[in-house]
């Protein structure tokens, strides 16, 4: 007798505890059915009119694109390949001009494609050299005008020193010099190559095998084992009016 009313009181005391959690649980079905049942709703509507889709969600789509394409390995990736390497600079059809106090041009720098190198951070940042192709350089000095091109030169801003080579050709007032290989002091304004270059002054055309040292504001030169020759002009060819160069004459036999 007493284990049957100590069963029923337990079974009294369980009760509305069952009830209870099934009543929880039933509430918890029905808020996630409530929640899928939203989501489905703003799926729908998003589907059919993307431009109400809300505006967390587009933009998680939107980063999640741009994440997905910039992660992407069919994208090019591009590449800055020059020929000078360590360059702090690279520029194409590059122009430099340089004026005097009085504001009249004193050097313009030409070039296809340069290459600029820097040394030093911030404020202390110079620049130590330049490299360039298809260069051309015009130093000005009054009527004085020098012109120099070559395939190839390097301007070193430190020492004033400027290396050509390539097809180099220097063309002053009055003379000349061709070759491969050539030095050019931009602050003294003097030429100079250890190589064989031709030198021209008036009628004379000299081969300067050796090499030649020319000061350009000076009537001055060294030309190291010349051999040289003068310009013979022919008559005119009928119809052209231009005189024809001729063999001419080794003026260092």
């Amino acid at each position: 007798m007493s284990s049957g009313t100590e069963l029923q009181q337990t079974e009294c005391r369980s009760g509305p505890g069952l009830l209870f959690s099934i009543y929880l649980k039933l509430k918890k079905a029905l808020y996630y059915a409530r929640r899928h049942r939203l989501l489905f709703n703003r799926w729908q509507l998003a589907r059919d009119n993307p431009a109400r889709m809300p505006g967390r969600l587009l933009l998680t789509v939107t980063l999640l694109a741009l994440f997905t394409a910039g992660c992407s390995d069919e994208i090019p990736v591009l590449k800055e390949e020059g020929t000078e390497s360590g360059s702090t600079i690279r520029i194409s059809n590059f122009r430099r001009e340089q004026y005097n106090a009085l504001g009249a041009p004193e050097m313009r720098v030409k070039a296809r494609e340069a290459y600029i190198y820097e040394s030093g951070e911030g404020a202390n940042k110079t620049q130590e050299r330049l490299v360039g192709y298809d260069f051309q350089y015009t130093d000005i000095d009054g009527a004085d005008t020098t012109i120099l091109t070559a395939q190839k030169a390097e301007m070193n801003q430190k020492t004033g020193i400027m290396y050509m080579t390539g097809n180099v050709h220097l063309k002053g007032l009055d003379r000349e010099i061709r070759g491969e290989a050539l030095y050019y002091d931009m602050k003294k304004k003097i030429a100079r190559s250890d190589q064989p270059v031709y030198i021209k002054e008036g009628e004379i055309s000299t081969h300067c095998r050796g090499g030649v040292v020319m000061y350009m504001n000076e009537e001055k030169q060294i030309c190291r084992l010349p051999a040289g020759k003068r310009e013979k002009r022919k008559p005119a060819v009928p119809g052209t009016g231009t005189p024809q160069p001729g063999q001419g004459d080794d003026l260092f036999q």
